[in-house]
This record gives structure tokens, sequence and C-alpha cells, in this order.
């Protein structure tokens, strides 16, 4: 998980991750409720879902590529549910740790798409292109419920690891910390006297923190002594970038906050997930986050 921090008496913005050796690993893979693997990840110095995605939708593009080329596509595009269909099989051959996610969790599943794969395979060797066409339908969108499941599981296991992580840090450091939780992210508020750390979690490894109550740039050390302790605990961070807004009061982000939960009268750390994240999407939207999910943003189905 990387990090993008904005200072002041600060909002910033962290996206973060899980280093590859220590506990907080181990703790990954039991949230997600699968055996610990680290050998899936020697060749990785820290885990996030949001770079595991990124390495998916690179690995389904090629692979996609070559198997409209292997089945030439364009001359016969009836084929082109079956390409998907083992461009998704393949690709998740060649990602260990989605394979093991989904053969610990969703074995049926699997199992079930690639008898669907191969009932397609034989449809296309008979010339039946109904049949080609129903199984490789069933075996696309039971591999796509597979892959979007998994990303899912690590995704929440990941915000699950990084929650812990804050709150065990403010703890330390002094402050009673109250917590709020939706299908969209985590949201804590942390108090000590008259300072307060407001800090929002995302499923994509955003941490979002804002602060009040410090003068000019005494927050700046705070913020350290924070990161240094979430750091400890085997949370990696990389400083993106800094915007200094040197307001008592607060960032954007409780201001925000704080007026959601006057004029709703909710509790700060529920207004802190209003502020931070949109309304649910709709129906139409949803599928269409599933898509991207699952495909990522420049391959055309």
């Amino acid at each position: 998980m990387m990090s993008e921090i904005f200072l002041g008496a600060p909002v910033f913005i962290v996206i973060s991750g899980i280093a590859a050796a220590g506990s907080a690993l181990a703790e990954l893979f039991r949230q997600a409720g699968v055996p610990f693997k680290s050998s899936l990840l020697s060749h990785m110095s820290d885990f996030s879902a949001a770079s595991l995605l990124d390495d998916w939708h690179q690995q389904l593009s090629q692979t996609l590529s070559f198997t409209r080329q292997t089945l030439s596509v364009k001359q016969s595009p009836f084929l082109e549910p079956l390409a998907q269909a083992k461009a998704l099989n393949d690709a998740l051959s060649k990602m260990p740790l989605l394979s093991h996610i989904i053969q610990h969790t969703q074995p049926t599943s699997l199992q079930q798409a690639q008898a669907a794969l191969r009932q397609s395979e034989e449809a296309r060797l008979k010339g039946d292109t109904d049949t080609l066409y129903r199984h490789a339908l069933t075996a696309k969108r039971l591999l796509e419920d597979a892959v979007v499941n998994a990303y899912e599981r690590l995704a929440s296991a990941q915000q699950t690891v990084l929650s812990n992580a804050v709150t065990a840090s403010l703890r330390e450091l002094g402050y009673q910390v109250s917590q709020h939780q939706n299908e969209r992210g985590v949201a804590l508020w942390g108090v000590k006297g008259g300072i307060g750390v407001a800090v929002v979690l995302g499923k994509d490894g955003s941490l979002q923190m804002d602060m009040m109550g410090f003068d000019g740039l005494s927050c700046q050390a705070e913020r350290n002594r924070i990161l240094a302790k979430v750091a400890e605990k085997g949370i990696t961070i990389q400083q993106k970038s800094a915007v200094l807004h040197g307001r008592k009061s607060g960032g954007q982000l409780l201001e925000t906050a704080h007026r959601l939960a006057r004029q709703r009268r909710l509790s700060v750390p529920q207004a802190l997930l209003e502020s931070a994240f949109p309304k649910r999407q709709q129906q139409g939207q949803d599928l269409r986050r599933r898509q991207i999910l699952v495909w990522g943003q420049k391959v055309r189905l």
C-alpha cells in the first residue's frame, strides 16, 4: 500500500502496504481465511491489493490478446466469449496468490468454470456454436465472480490489518479511539486532550488522515510519531505528495465531517465515512465497477 499525504493541521492520504516479512502478512492471510503461504509473496518487498490488481490487469490483457490471436477471433467473432473465458483461466494460472485464494475459498466454482470451459472447447471442435457460446459464458461468469470475490476478500483483509495497526498505534500514543465501518471503509476518531486525529481507511489500501488542535506545524511531529508506530507493525508507507493548509480546526475532511455530524446527528466516525467516500453506487455503476475490477480500464470487451 503506498501513500499520499496532505499536511497542515493536516489532512494526509496514505496508500500503504504490508511488509512481506513479519506477522502482519500472516495476519493478512488469517483475515482472508486462507492458509498462510509466504512463498506466494517471495518476489515482493510488500503486499498491496491495489498492486495485485494492477498485476492482474496486465497479465489478463496480455493473455486475452494472445488468446484472441490463437482462436482467430477477428475472423470468427462468435469465439470471443470462449477467448475471454480461456484468458481468465490462463491468467489465473499465472497469478499464484489469486489462485491460492480461489482454490481455498471457491473450489467448487473453479471446478465448474473449468468444466464449462472444457465443454465449450469440445463444442467448438464439433462446430456446435450454441453449446460453445452457452458454456463459454458460464465459464466466464464463474471465473469473473471468483476473481472479484478473491480480490475483495484480500482487500477487506488488508483493510482490517491496516485498521488494527492504526488503532493500536493511536492507543499506544494515548488516544481514545472510536470506530465506524460500512461497505465503503473504516473510520477512526482518536481524541487526546484538545487534539483529535481522524483516519479513514478504504479497501484499496488508502488511508486519509486529518488532524485538529495543533498550532502551526506542530502537527508534523505527531504525524511522524503515528506513522512510525504504524510502520513498527509491518505497514509500509511511502509519501507521494504534501499540501499545507495550516488550519488548527483541521482540513477539509474534518470540516465536512463535523458539519455532517451536526446536520444529520451522526457520530464523528460515521460522518468521516460519509465525507470521504461517495454514496453507494447504483446498480448500473456497480456492474461497470465490477467489469473494471476484473478487466481493467484498457481492455475492450
